[in-house]
């Protein structure tokens, strides 16, 4: 019996389960029965636009208050990349949503430069709201396209990355209360409708393409991360070796 082939199976069918097929195409004034919102935000909290700008609007006074309390609890030091934090759901609770979740992937430096987002950043931070929406009870959840152009990523990126986080996540954790995740399909930044939609559906046809593609995509994943860092201009170190390029990366962490 081929006990691990069955159990990729299994693994498979749940996640096929979880994910919905409709890609919601909303700019959020008429969602409904949605347990958990995800907003993409910088480190420092500042709504300027995008998903963040939008659901700050929406959510109103309440969700700000909260995002200000949760700075001062930490002495106003920057959220830490890759992380997400439950937050009141504000006026949003009128269209029946629980909660917001401020899923962390980029931020900005003292000086305000953009630190982007990388395979680890976006993947723990999508990582990180799933377990915080299910540990709340949510049984559902919308995710946006975190951190496309203005966080440093491609859209193909972030959904691919974004559909194989929740892949992993269904693998890990079953049996939690979360059992429907949701995709936004809508632009907040260019207010267009639809605009994202086929890009996750690509994302879904890739998470199901044979091993040998889906293993070469993670080794460009992780040399990607690794030329992405904060000071990914300067020469860095892979056990004690200097890379200077992607090839360099691979070999040094063993991938090639």
């Amino acid at each position: 019996m081929n006990t691990k082939g069955s159990h990729l199976s299994f693994i498979d069918d749940n996640f096929r389960m979880m994910v919905a097929e409709d890609i919601v195409s909303t700019d959020l004034t008429t969602l409904s029965d949605v347990d958990a919102v995800v907003t993409s935000v910088n480190n420092r909290l500042r709504h300027g636009s995008g998903v963040a700008r939008t659901v700050s609007q929406l959510a109103g006074p309440a969700y700000d208050k909260a995002c200000d309390r949760l700075l001062r609890a930490r002495d106003q030091v920057p959220l830490t990349l890759g992380t997400a934090h439950l937050m009141t759901a504000g006026n949003l609770a009128n269209q029946g949503v629980k909660y917001i979740v401020n899923a962390c992937a980029m931020g900005y430096t003292p000086q305000k430069q953009v630190i982007p987002a990388t395979f680890r950043t976006l993947t723990g931070a999508i990582m990180a709201s799933l377990d915080e929406a299910n540990n709340a009870g949510c049984e559902s959840i919308l995710i946006p396209l975190m951190c496309a152009t203005s966080g440093g990523l491609s859209a193909v990126d972030a959904a691919k990355w974004t559909v194989e986080t929740i892949y992993k996540w269904a693998a890990y954790s079953p049996g939690g209360s979360l059992k429907r995740v949701f995709f936004n399909g809508y632009d907040f930044r260019a207010d267009q409708h639809n605009c994202y939609e086929q890009v996750w559906r690509d994302a879904m046809d890739l998470r199901m393409q044979p091993r040998q593609t889906k293993r070469y995509l993670e080794l460009l994943q992780v040399a990607r991360d690794e030329l992405l860092r904060v000071d990914y201009l300067m020469p860095f170190s892979v056990n004690g070796l200097v890379i200077g390029n992607i090839d360099e990366a691979l070999h040094a962490g063993g991938y090639s």
